[in-house]
C-alpha cells in the first residue's frame, strides 16, 4: 500500500494456510475476464516490472494489475466473485496472509467495485475487519489521504475502535482519512448516497420530468454527478438523475427516454445524463441512435449540439458516431441541424454530415434516390460504367426481417446507409472507381446492430465494353530451354507449338507433356517441334521435355509452361445499345461474351450463339436509371456494363 493512503484491504479466502506446494508453484487466485482499453501488470517473479495486459491473464500472490486512463477491467476471482476496476486503478494481490491464513487483496489507488461470492467477503480497514455478506457488493475508493468503502448491495458488518460491531445497509459508507473513521447513514436526498444516480419514477409518467433509462446486456456503469462508477445492472427502466454519467461497454446498451423522447446508446459510449427541458444527453465518445418523433430533441457533442428538427417515419431518426475529435450524423428519414461554435450545418435525410471539437460543422454527402442499377445483397461483382462512377442499389430480400444497415469504404472512410425494412429492403450506395467493400447487418428495435449477415465487394471500372474480343485463339512457341513460361488467354485458349531448338538431327523424337504426377501425355515429335490446335491444353501448370526415343538420357531440359486467364482482360463486348441513346420502351442489345459466359438484363437470360454472340429486344428500364448487362463466368465473376437510356 502506499503509505499516504490509509490502509483498506480486501481479504479474499483464496488460498487456505500450509499450502505447501504453492510455495514451490504460485497457485493462481484471480484471471482478467474483460479488459476495455488498457491495462498492465506486474508479476511477483518479474521483480515489479510492468507488461501490457490481455484478457485471459491470470493474477498469483504477489501480482498486481493497473487500468490504464479511459479503461475499466473485470477480474473473476478464482473462489468465487469478482472485482471491477476503474480507470487509474491499481490492485495488488498481497503476499502476507491474514486471519485463517487467507490472502489479501490491496486496492491502492483508484475504485474497484467487489461483489463478494457463495462464502462472502473479510474486508480489512485501519479501524478494524469488516464481513461482507454473500452476494454482496461494495465499493472501495482510494485516493491521497482518504479511502471509502461503500455497501452498493447487501450488508456488511464493521468493528470499531470501540470493538462494537456496527452494521452497514445497503447505501452507508464507510469514510477512513488521517483522523478517526466515521459510518455514514445512508442519505435520502442530495448527492452523497451511492444510489443517488438512481431515483425512484416520477408520480406522474405522463409528465417528462425525468429521464428514463432501460438497461439491456451486461458491464453498464453509472455515477452520480462528481461521483464513483458503479454497476447498472439490465433491467427495467428506472429513472436516472440529471448530469449522471452512464459507460457502456461493447455487447450492451441503455434506452433513455423522456416523454415521447427517446435514444439508444450503444457500447462503447461514454455520456452524460441531459438536464430538463434542454438536451436528452451528452455525447463524450461511442454510439447514439436517435429514435425521437419529437422535433427539438437534442444531443450534445464535443463541439456543438445535433438538433433533431423534423421526424420521419423511421423508428431510427438518426445515428450519431462521436471519437476524440469528430461527430459523425447519418440522417435516417429526419432532417437535422448541426449546431457548432464556428457554425451551423443542416442535414436532410439520406445525406451525412460532420461536427468536430472546433465546431466546424459540414454537410458530407447526399445519398441517390434513383439507381443506375440493382445488385443482390452479398454478390460481388464489377460495374462498368463510362463514367467512373455508379449508383448501386443492394436488394436486400430475406436477408433481415426489420431494419438493417450497410455499412461500406468509399476511399478511406466508413460510411453507413441506412434501411427502414417498411420502405423496402433496399439501399443505395454511391460509388466511385475502385473496389468497395460492404457489409449488411440486422438492427433490432433498439437500434443495436447484429452481425454481418452478407458481404461483398462491389468494384467501379471507367470503361463501357466497348473493347472488341480477340475472334481467333493466340498462337505461343515455348522452347525446351529450362525456363518458365507464363501464356495469358483473353476469350479464346491459345495454341501452343513446342519446339526443341537443339534437337539431334536424323534421330526420332518425342514430346513428353505432364500435369500432375500421373497425368503424362507423349507426342511423337520427328522434326523437334509439336503444334497443339486452341484448347488441347487448357488452364493449369506443365512440365515437359523432349527425348530421343529409346534412349531416355539424351533429352531436352525440363521446362514448365503456366497458361492462364488474363485478368485484365474484358468479359464481354457491348455492341448494342449505344450510351445515352433514346428509347419509347425497348432497346436492342447485342455483343460478344466469353466461352462458357451466361448474359441476361434485368433477370432475364439472353442465349449465346456457336460464336458466343448475343442480340435481343429487352424493355427499357423503369426503376433504375441505366440498362445493366449483367455478364457472368465460372472464373471471371459477374460483369455489369451500364447503357444510360433516354427518352425521345
Amino acid at each position: 500500500m502506499l503509505r499516504a493512503l490509509p490502509a483498506l484491504v480486501v481479504i479474499l479466502a483464496f488460498l487456505s494456510a500450509g499450502c505447501r506446494s504453492c510455495e514451490r508453484t504460485p497457485a493462481i487466485v484471480a484471471r482478467l475476464a474483460e479488459l476495455h482499453g488498457k491495462a498492465s501488470r506486474a508479476a511477483d517473479t518479474k521483480g515489479g516490472s510492468w507488461d501490457d495486459a490481455a484478457p485471459g491473464a491470470s493474477f498469483a500472490i504477489g501480482d498486481a494489475l493497473r487500468t490504464q486512463a479511459s479503461s475499466t477491467a473485470k477480474i473473476d476471482l478464482e473462489s468465487g466473485g469478482a472485482l471491477r476496476l476503474s480507470q487509474n486503478t491499481l490492485v495488488r494481490f498481497l503476499s502476507r496472509a491474514a486471519k485463517g491464513g487467507s490472502r489479501p487483496i490491496g486496492v491502492e489507488t483508484g475504485e474497484a467495485e467487489i461483489e463478494s461470492g457463495p462464502s462472502g467477503l473479510a474486508i480489512e480497514t485501519s479501524m478494524g475487519p469488516a464481513q461482507v455478506e454473500p452476494g454482496s457488493r461494495v465499493l472501495v475508493i482510494a485516493g491521497r489521504g482518504e479511502a471509502r468503502f461503500e455497501v452498493m448491495l447487501g450488508r456488511a458488518e464493521i468493528d470499531t475502535d470501540g470493538g462494537v460491531a456496527k452494521t452497514l445497509e445497503a447505501g452507508q459508507g464507510l469514510t477512513v482519512g488521517t483522523g478517526a473513521a466515521v459510518v455514514e447513514p445512508p442519505a435520502t436526498s442530495g448527492g452523497d448516497a451511492a444510489t443517488d444516480a438512481i431515483a425512484p419514477p416520477p408520480a406522474d409518467a405522463s409528465v417528462p420530468t425525468t429521464i428514463q433509462a432501460e438497461v439491456r446486456g451486461d458491464g453498464v456503469e453509472s455515477a452520480r454527478p462528481k461521483g464513483a462508477l458503479s454497476a447498472l445492472p439490465a433491467g427495467p427502466a428506472v429513472s436516472i438523475a440529471e448530469g449522471s454519467r452512464l459507460v457502456v461497454p461493447d455487447g450492451a446498451s441503455v434506452v433513455l427516454t423522456r416523454g415521447a423522447e427517446r435514444a439508444v446508446v450503444v457500447g462503447r459510449a461514454d455520456v452524460t445524463i441531459g438536464h430538463l427541458g434542454a438536451e436528452l444527453l451528452e455525447t463524450r465518445t461511442g454510439r447514439v441512435m436517435l429514435a425521437s418523433p419529437t422535433p427539438g430533441s437534442r444531443i450534445d457533442v464535443p463541439g456543438g449540439s445535433i438538433v433533431l428538427m423534423a421526424a420521419g417515419a423511421g423508428g431510427v431518426q438518426a445515428q450519431v458516431t462521436v471519437d476524440r475529435r469528430t461527430a459523425r450524423v447519418v440522417s435516417n428519414q429526419s432532417q437535422l441541424e448541426l449546431r457548432g461554435r464556428a457554425g451551423t450545418a443542416v442535414v436532410g435525410a439520406g445525406e451525412t454530415g460532420t461536427l468536430d471539437v472546433t465546431g466546424a460543422a459540414a454537410t458530407e454527402s447526399s445519398s441517390p434516390s434513383v439507381a443506375d442499377l440493382t445488385v443482390p445483397a452479398g454478390e460481388s461483382s464489377v460495374v462498368h460504367s463510362l463514367r467512373g462512377k455508379a449508383a448501386v442499389r443492394i436488394r436486400l430480400d430475406g436477408v433481415c426481417g426489420g431494419d438493417a444497415v450497410v455499412e461500406w469504404i468509399s476511399g478511406a472512410a466508413n460510411r453507413t446507409t441506412f434501411v427502414h425494412g417498411q420502405n423496402g429492403p433496399a439501399a443505395i450506395l454511391p460509388l466511385g472507381s475502385g473496389p468497395h467493400k460492404y457489409a449488411v447487418r440486422c438492427v433490432d428495435p433498439s437500434g443495436l446492430r447484429g452481425p454481418s449477415q452478407t458481404s461483398g465487394t462491389i468494384s467501379v471500372a471507367r470503361d463501357g465494353g466497348e473493347a472488341p474480343l480477340p475472334r481467333t485463339a493466340p498462337m505461343d512457341s515455348i522452347d525446351a530451354d529450362g525456363r518458365r513460361y507464363s501464356v495469358l488467354y483473353q476469350t479464346l485458349l491459345p495454341q501452343i507449338s513446342f519446339r526443341w531448338p537443339r534437337a539431334p538431327a536424323g534421330r526420332p523424337l518425342s514430346l513428353h507433356i505432364e500435369r500432375g504426377k500421373g497425368q503424362m501425355e507423349t507426342v511423337s515429335a520427328p522434326s523437334g517441334s509439336v503444334a497443339l490446335p486452341a484448347g488441347k491444353l487448357p488452364e493449369g501448370s506443365y512440365d515437359f521435355w523432349f527425348d530421343v526415343d529409346g534412349d531416355a538420357s539424351n533429352r531436352s531440359p525440363d521446362t514448365t509452361l503456366r497458361i492462364a486467364f488474363d485478368n485484365a482482360a474484358p468479359a464481354a463486348e457491348i455492341q448494342q445499345p449505344a450510351d445515352g441513346q433514346a428509347s419509347a420502351g425497348t432497346v436492342h442489345v447485342a455483343g460478344v461474351a466469353v466461352e462458357g459466359a451466361s448474359v441476361s438484363v434485368d433477370g432475364a437470360a439472353i442465349a449465346l450463339d456457336q460464336d458466343y454472340r448475343f442480340r435481343a429486344d429487352v424493355p427499357a428500364p423503369s426503376g433504375d436509371k441505366a440498362l445493366a448487362i449483367r455478364i457472368s463466368h465460372p472464373s471471371r465473376g459477374v460483369h455489369y456494363y451500364l447503357r444510360v437510356i433516354g427518352v425521345p
